[in-house]
């Protein structure tokens, strides 16, 4: 079983949810049920509920839809009410953040996958000046200047791959110290950082937006600056580069606001 779970990670292949699977009925194109969305206190007192109709939301693992700010469930309970005559998933994105959240185990496992991102983090693997000097110029100015911030922030310095076959030689205490700030993340948190690392391949952008030393808007420019670069150089590919741009900034956007929301909990 461990060694299943260790695959999916890997893989990136989602885990399957406590409860199954199968659990909860699929929703996407479904007909609009409901009537009235509201923010109801949880009855244990810990945290915020969303109704529809009066009856509680829950998660596709049929897990209860309990978050731990009204402002948090408020967000997620206007996503609910935009929703037209079908119901729509793929523009939840609060949602489904708040469902994985409930809905996944084994956050030490999370953990280490996350941490195989600082060995492959986009910022460290920076293009020869000989190959492309404008673009390498480019990421000097932007990455050096993020590598820094983690080498202050995190007490170590980041290796950097120049075009060598040879693995990531990170400063160990920098990466004990990444590995202790997860581990005092809860699922919430956990899994909205989880959002925006995979969705920049950057351990270093993710932890600079999450401390807020960088805005949403720049850790997308950031973690695209490559893509973007050639974007410039040999044009835009409608119904490609176009749409990975929307759903990156979604994402990223999204999980960031998600993190912020979490910070009213008193």
């Amino acid at each position: 079983m461990q060694q299943s779970i260790q695959r999916a990670l890997s893989t990136g292949v989602r885990l399957a949810p406590r409860g199954g699977a199968g659990s909860g009925a699929k929703i996407a194109g479904r007909s609009r049920f409901y009537k009235e969305v509201a923010v109801a206190a949880a009855e244990d007192g810990q945290g915020f509920c969303v109704t529809l109709d009066g009856k509680k939301v829950r998660t596709p693992a049929r897990s209860l839809l309990q978050l731990p700010t009204k402002s948090l469930a408020s967000a997620v309970a206007l996503e609910w009410d935009a929703q037209k005559e079908t119901i729509q998933p793929s523009t939840m994105p609060m949602m489904s953040l708040a469902a994985t959240s409930l809905d996944f185990w084994e956050l030490g496992l999370i953990i280490d996958e996350l941490m195989k991102y600082l060995q492959t983090d986009t910022i460290c693997f920076p293009v020869e000046k000989t190959h492309q000097e404008k673009l390498a110029t480019r990421q000097e100015k932007k990455w050096g200047a993020l590598r820094k911030w983690f080498e202050e922030e995190f007490d170590g310095e980041l290796d950097v791959n120049h075009g060598t076959i040879t693995a990531l030689q990170h400063n160990p205490t920098a990466v004990a110290n990444v590995r202790a700030y997860l581990e005092q993340m809860d699922n919430f948190e956990l899994m909205a950082f989880r959002c925006i690392v995979r969705e920049l391949k950057s351990m270093t952008v993710a932890l600079a937006l999450t401390k807020r030393h960088i805005t949403a808007k720049e850790a997308i420019e950031l973690g695209r600056l490559e893509e973007e670069f050639q974007i410039e150089r040999w044009g835009l590919v409608e119904g490609g580069h176009d749409l990975d741009r929307v759903n990156c900034s979604v994402n990223v956007h999204s999980a960031s606001f998600f993190l912020w929301l979490l910070k009213a909990r008193s």
